[in-house]
């Protein structure tokens, strides 16, 4: 499965849509024309919504963010855990006795 934005998919197929060949008569047409109009308009929702995704998550399609305590590794372009201190401790509730 390819990971692109469903804008991209709905792209390509009004570009599929465009360049197809063999328009025989009127019906066809008409046909052609409802589905662009139907095509461009959930193009330009699916841009405006991910515009809206985008500013209010702070990254952009399938891109990490930068959290506190993580940093970017420039070869490898993902996130990687910096080390904490060490954790605490677990104390038993139980008091073993000899």
């Amino acid at each position: 499965m390819r990971k692109v934005p469903p804008s991209v998919t709905l792209r390509e197929q009004i570009n599929q849509t465009l360049f197809s060949e063999g328009l025989n008569s009127a019906q066809q047409e008409t046909d052609l024309l409802s589905t662009l109009a139907r095509l461009g308009l959930s193009y330009l929702l699916q841009q405006a919504l991910e515009q809206e995704q985008e500013d209010f998550l702070g990254r952009g399609h399938y891109e990490r963010r930068k959290t506190e305590g993580q940093e970017l590794s420039a070869a490898t372009a993902t996130a990687t855990r910096m080390p904490a201190s060490k954790p605490p401790r677990a104390r038993s509730a139980y008091v073993f006795r000899r």
